[in-house]
């Protein structure tokens, strides 16, 4: 099993943002004495206090780690963990670019559930083709408390025809899969509001798009290809 731990002293005091404390790994009988010390000082809101390290317990499938709390980092330390997480996602395939991840987590999750063969960036109006060659536009929106919002992002060109089928994903405030569905042309069409100030149309994946003719749920398959 391996177990991370964040060390406050790992940071090359060169570095010019100092405190985003370092992932440590460590494996079987080899864990540090840190390690350790914060697993015995867990609190019972799942917080380890110990001298100058402050972590939060959390359990997933790899086993047992430390995360710092985020409370605690300063702007910087928060934006550098953003991008070393992000730097991880494009590592694993996930995303695939330095944007923001919805859009490239969207067409990760339908390629991965439905075989999809995933179109070059700069491919226009579609983002992936299926084994028979239809033809997908994959757009995703993360729904949050601040912005609840199911307006998804412009789509360019529409009566050009370049996509057969929009493959269209809800996320909440954790990324997690909300609803997920396959909708014909024909339906975006027919319920999208063209905006002339940005020269494309405008399409909100409300919740009676699922009950619209020739549209399928596939939020079981989606959420289920979540790596």
């Amino acid at each position: 099993m391996e177990i991370f731990c964040i060390a406050a002293n790992d940071c090359s005091s060169s570095d010019s943002a100092p405190a985003v404390k370092q992932l440590v790994q460590f494996e079987g009988q080899r864990q540090d004495a840190r390690l350790k010390r914060l697993e015995r000082n867990v609190d019972g809101g799942g917080v380890a206090h110990h001298r100058d390290i402050i972590a939060e317990s959390v359990t997933c499938r790899s086993g047992r780690f430390f995360l710092p709390v985020l409370a605690r980092l300063t702007a910087a330390e928060l934006l550098r963990l953003h991008a070393q997480i992000g730097e991880e996602l494009r590592t694993r395939g996930v995303v695939r670019s330095a944007n923001n991840p919805t859009g490239d987590l969207a067409e990760h999750l339908f390629c991965a559930a439905f075989g999809w063969a995933q179109a070059p960036n700069s491919e226009r109006g579609y983002d992936a083709t299926g084994p028979d060659g239809t033809r997908f536009q994959i757009k995703g929106r993360r729904v949050h408390r601040r912005n609840p919002s199911r307006q998804l992002s412009a789509i360019r060109d529409l009566a050009g025809g370049h996509f057969d089928v929009l493959a269209g994903v809800i996320f909440d405030d954790d990324f997690c899969v909300v609803r997920a569905a396959l909708i014909p042309r024909g339906v975006v069409e027919a319920r999208s509001t063209y905006v002339a100030h940005t020269n494309s149309h405008k399409f909100i994946l409300r919740e009676d798009v699922w009950s619209a003719a020739g549209v399928r749920d596939v939020t079981a398959e989606v959420a289920a290809a979540m790596p």
